[in-house]
């Protein structure tokens, strides 16, 4: 009987670590717990292809790329996402292309992975740097395009990502920010690239790319920055309000590792989740019609109490029906999950539409901002 047992499906023993690490490129995808399956409605999904336990490791993989983040990307550091301040008359720049940076050690500034390869592409037009015109949000959709070169195996994994490329398209705003996107890396640093560098550098395969990024990349924040990142496996998770897995970064290599976050049943779709969680419903079909483009009809969002949470429900405006001199104790609630539906109580007539909530809850979260901004963090 071997002493040494895979530590991810237990199913397999070994003599030796060494014979476990010889076995491992043919047992690796008999270990795997999950199967990559396709459907019209979801695209490509996972399931489970055993029963898994709770905490159970399900997937540990490294990112095929990443970057900062494509909104509201900041100034910061190229190899550590600290952010940094271009005015600083102290501010260090990366002695090839200029770009700031934390310092010249920073280890991902110096790493042949992590900046080096982006770093030879922007060296080629160093005026862009030295005038200050930096876009860190064109900075992920470039080392995207670099894998071309880089490691085309992870270049075919993220072309196989879903980009609703055509869906975006139809959305001006999104679209000409894209545009904007493009023409930064085109006119600064593509144009001046030999033919042949890249396989592809056109408009076209930067709009897909900055869909796959969209779609499926996940946040991870670092205690320095936020860093996004896609993967081959983990990406391809299908959304849920209530996920049946979590995961966590390890901040080192940004590997992911997902863990059931409750008992798995053999050829239950893996999930998690790609909103807030503690968002109410409409809140996060919003979210998810904005940028993943679908419409979320899990159990919770199905349920107008959100499994009994009612994290969207509304304390009842109308009076008690059996005594008019005292408030309702009623629950306004959502009559369906149609984001049109009109709102009830559920003991009194009192009857809101959609518009009047959304224009309530709206004036409401204005108010609790405004509110905040005179608090101090350790405010009671």
């Amino acid at each position: 009987e071997g002493v040494h047992t895979c530590s991810a499906c237990k199913s397999v023993a070994y003599c030796s670590k060494e014979h476990q690490k010889d076995h491992w490129k043919t047992h690796k995808l008999q270990c795997r717990s999950f199967d990559i399956k396709s459907s019209k409605d979801l695209g490509r999904y996972i399931v489970s292809n055993r029963d898994l336990t709770r905490d159970s490791t399900i997937i540990s993989e490294n990112p095929l790329v990443f970057g900062p983040k494509m909104a509201g990307a900041g100034p910061q550091c190229l190899g550590c996402y600290q952010p940094v301040d271009p005015g600083d008359p102290k501010l260090v720049r990366c002695p090839r292309c200029k770009w700031p940076v934390c310092s010249n050690t920073c280890f991902g500034v110096i790493h042949k992975d992590h900046h080096l390869p982006e770093c030879l592409v922007l060296c080629n037009n160093t005026d862009v740097a030295e005038a200050g015109n930096f876009m860190y949000e064109a900075i992920f959709p470039l080392r995207c395009l670099l894998l071309q070169k880089k490691n085309p195996r992870k270049w075919q994994q993220l072309l196989s990502l879903e980009s609703h490329v055509d869906e975006r398209k139809k959305d001006r705003d999104v679209f000409q920010d894209v545009e904007k996107i493009a023409s930064y890396i085109c006119d600064n640093f593509l144009e001046v690239l030999d033919k042949g560098s890249l396989p592809d550098m056109s408009r076209r395969i930067i709009h897909f790319i900055c869909g796959v990024i969209e779609v499926n990349s996940l946040e991870i924040t670092t205690g320095r920055g936020e860093v996004h990142a896609l993967y081959p496996s983990a990406s391809l998770m299908e959304h849920n309000c209530m996920p049946n897995t979590k995961h966590y970064f390890q901040l080192d290599d940004f590997k992911i590792n997902v863990l059931a976050a409750t008992d798995i049943k053999k050829g239950d779709n893996l999930s998690t989740m790609y909103t807030h969680i503690l968002w109410g419903t409409q809140a996060r079909r919003d979210h998810l019609k904005a940028t993943k483009y679908f419409t979320c009809h899990c159990r919770r969002c199905s349920d107008p109490t959100e499994l009994g949470t009612h994290l969207s429900s509304l304390k009842c405006i109308g009076v008690n029906p059996s005594d008019v001199t005292c408030p309702c104790s009623g629950q306004i609630l959502p009559s369906s999950a149609d984001e049109n539906t009109d709102w009830k109580c559920d003991l009194c007539p009192v009857t809101l539409t959609s518009s009047h909530v959304a224009d309530l809850m709206s004036r409401i979260s204005a108010d609790v901002d405004e509110s905040m901004e005179f608090h101090q963090a350790n405010h009671y």
